[in-house]
């Protein structure tokens, strides 16, 4: 059946949205015209973040720390895409850490955070490199999205206490894109998926998350003395909010 599209106005967006040609519902009959009335379920964006990077500057970024020996700062030396980039680095040093954040206000229940990454500096073994971290209302952490050092490149995800594998690598000095979707709904309803250069690594689509929402995107780290080099560019956060519209 060949349809037309209808734009929707929702908190100030236009929706494209398909919908019946009334030439079809002519045809159709009334009770098929009835039934052109339909509620959809639709995802609205309410939060978009870009890294900011290319004014050279963490301007947008809610906070941006370091530590003893750390640093965080744009540079333009190693860049993925444009002319700047973020560099993070920490040193095996007692007290030395660095990270960036992105506080979402409020606590947001579905986020997609994206973004390249080139890591050119591994810690001890036993350690890992971050990549997202992600963290609740409370401060306490929901998802880290990291690297293991010195263990065959993998990429592993850490939530509910929990470590697990993905099916990604991400080898060192080799610019990576990444992407991570969370959606905590509560008891046996969020969702995770994880994405390595657009390929799907990791998914779990009914777990135990709770329904605080996100409120903080994190690249670097904040524990101390977790030496690493990493570069950021591109780093893209969004957020969605789930609305239902009545299309006549």
């Amino acid at each position: 059946m060949q349809g037309s599209y209808r734009r929707v106005a929702c908190a100030g967006l236009a929706i494209a949205l398909p919908c019946v040609s009334l030439a079809v519902v002519a045809k159709m009959g009334t009770s098929a015209a009835a039934a052109t009335s339909t509620v959809r379920t639709v995802m609205v964006p309410t939060v978009r973040f870009g890294d900011d990077f290319e004014n050279k500057r963490f301007s947008g970024w809610t906070a941006v720390r370091t530590g003893v020996g750390g640093r965080a700062f744009i540079q333009r030396r190693v860049v993925k895409g444009g002319k700047y980039a973020a560099q993070l680095s920490a040193i095996a040093t007692k007290g030395s850490y660095a990270y960036a954040r992105k506080q979402l206000s409020p606590g947001q229940q579905n986020v997609i955070a994206s973004g390249d990454f080139r890591l050119t500096t591994e810690g001890a073994q036993q350690s890992n490199v971050p990549l997202f971290r992600l963290f609740n209302a409370a401060g306490a952490r929901m998802i880290s999205v990291y690297r293991q050092n010195h263990f065959h490149d993998q990429v592993w995800i850490q939530y509910n206490g929990v470590y697990h594998a993905t099916r990604g690598t991400f080898p060192l000095n080799k610019w990576a894109h990444l992407e991570v979707h969370v959606a905590p709904a509560g008891s046996g309803e969020s969702t995770i998926e994880v994405r390595l250069n657009k390929v799907l690594i990791y998914n779990t689509p009914m777990i135990r998350m709770g329904n605080t929402g996100v409120r903080v995107v994190q690249i670097g780290d904040e524990a101390r003395r977790q030496g690493f080099t990493i570069f950021a560019d591109n780093i893209d956060i969004r957020a969605f909010k789930r609305v239902t519209l009545k299309i006549h």
